[in-house]
């Protein structure tokens, strides 16, 4: 979106008799149907219900602009509403929608009455909408994206009365609770601890923010008080669709799906502090119940990391894991599908000591001995694009999850840029080089989904 110019609507979301009193009758073309079936289902609720907020998983965006049908709305919308709430009259007196998501959304709603109204940017890059006097009947609800790239993971809260970002999160999740499953208490080295549990629950993960997505129980799963000096790896396994999240001391949140290209989830805290790490094993889906599960604990780098074994007489370069294992010299960082900002920029040194075709011999010009950096990605649906700028002669070699390497020497108008049309999840070591031996400096390394930088 364009920061500036950002529709500023948050000041009147309220409904009202006049906003937006228009319809899509009339066969108006790319405009959103109210009468088709819902995308993700529909749910009967009343006027003071519990769980509040309820809340549904979704993927955001779709491929009618919304501005083109209606200019007070926003976004990428789908003809087809993504949810419908059936709403009865109670003890409350306002009914609200909000939006949580890694990426940049809005909300279109047509109320029981017929009327339209958007949000745009209430809280950050989430919208939100309140009705301050529901009546009875069905809200049609669609969520869309800022920008035409549909499929980004989103969650959809349902509240009642007035919406307030600030109860999700920990107000939601309750990681000082008893844990369902025990707890143990760890100091490196240890070996693998396996935990049988159920996965799933009544609570979204995407509550509490960031790449988290599923749902959990309120409590954690299982809790591991860890006395620091080396790295967790915690994964959690199943035969169905499965999340994971997991609070660390500092309160902060790290989640993960579909880790290596798999329906498993696994991530890896590097330099884990001492303290209580709670961790929740989720479903992806809302209506899976709560198949069995396996938590997975071990010194950072030890878990499986998935993927193919590369393509024969393709080596990997030394110094770097598709596991999680040592992160690059000049830095690392996980990204999910659909991050934002796009491209994600980091400055890194020239490293030019050893020959590429050392390392694999379809590469040329020369790398550092050792990763420049790491990438630790979580893919979906888009292309994925990294790439080298900072002058003529800047080499790139790139090693994916399944150990295969890529390189690219210049071709990038003298840059370097590699393209996966069909990214894998899991760990991309990245080596800046040159074409010249011994070449120093610095460059620019650009990791997108739209495109070379």
């Amino acid at each position: 979106m364009n920061r500036v110019t950002a529709l500023a609507v948050a000041s009147a979301i309220v409904f009202s008799a006049s906003a937006l009193a228009q319809t899509a009758e009339g066969g108006r073309p790319d405009a959103p149907d109210p009468s088709l079936p819902p995308n993700y289902g529909s749910i009967s609720l009343t006027g003071g219900f519990s769980p509040d907020p309820h809340s549904i998983d979704l993927r955001a965006g779709g491929d009618i602009n919304a501005r083109e049908w209606d200019s007070n709305c926003r976004g990428w919308i789908t003809e087809s509403p993504d949810y419908v709430v059936n709403y009865t009259q109670g003890v409350s007196n306002a009914l609200s929608f909000s939006v949580g998501s890694d990426a940049d959304t809005t909300l279109v709603v047509n109320t029981p009455s017929g009327e339209w109204v958007c949000n745009d940017d209430s809280q950050g890059l989430n919208p939100a909408l309140q009705v301050s006097s529901p009546t009875a009947g069905a809200y049609r609800v669609w969520v869309g994206t800022y920008a035409n790239r549909g499929g980004h993971a989103a969650a959809l809260h349902v509240t009642n009365g007035p919406y307030n970002f600030a109860t999700y999160g920990d107000a939601q999740l309750n990681p000082s609770g008893a844990a369902n499953y025990g707890e143990t208490s760890l100091s490196s080295p240890f070996n693998e601890q396996v935990v049988e549990v159920r996965a799933g629950g009544d609570r979204t993960a995407r509550s509490v923010g960031g790449s988290c997505i599923g749902f959990v129980t309120s409590t954690p799963d299982y809790r591991v008080s860890y006395e620091g000096g080396g790295g967790l790896t915690i994964g959690v396994t199943a035969e169905h669709d499965v999340t994971l999240v997991v609070r660390a001391p500092d309160g902060t949140y790290h989640c993960n799906d579909d880790f290596g290209g798999s329906l498993n989830s696994q991530l890896t805290i590097n330099g884990a502090t001492a303290g209580d790490y709670a961790i929740w094993a989720g479903t992806y889906s809302a209506t899976a119940g709560t198949p069995e599960a396996q938590i997975r604990i071990s010194d950072a780098g030890a878990a499986s990391a998935g993927g193919g074994d590369g393509k024969p007489g393709e080596a990997a370069p030394s110094g770097g894991s598709s596991a999680g294992g040592p992160t690059g010299s000049a830095g690392h960082t996980a990204l999910n599908s659909g991050f934002l900002p796009d491209p994600y920029v980091a400055n890194v040194p020239i490293g030019a000591t050893v020959a590429a075709s050392s390392v694999a011999p379809q590469c040329a010009g020369f790398v550092p001995d050792a990763p420049t950096f790491s990438l630790d990605y979580t893919a979906q649906l888009y292309q994925l694009f990294i790439s080298v700028s900072g002058g003529s002669g800047v080499n790139l070699v790139v090693r994916a999850p399944n150990g295969q390497v890529y390189c690219d020497a210049g071709a990038n108008s003298g840059n370097g840029g590699i393209t996966w049309g069909d990214p894998q999840s899991g760990r991309y070591d990245i080596w800046v080089g040159s074409t010249s031996q011994g070449a120093t400096g610095t460059a620019s390394l650009n990791i997108s989904e739209i495109g070379y930088f």
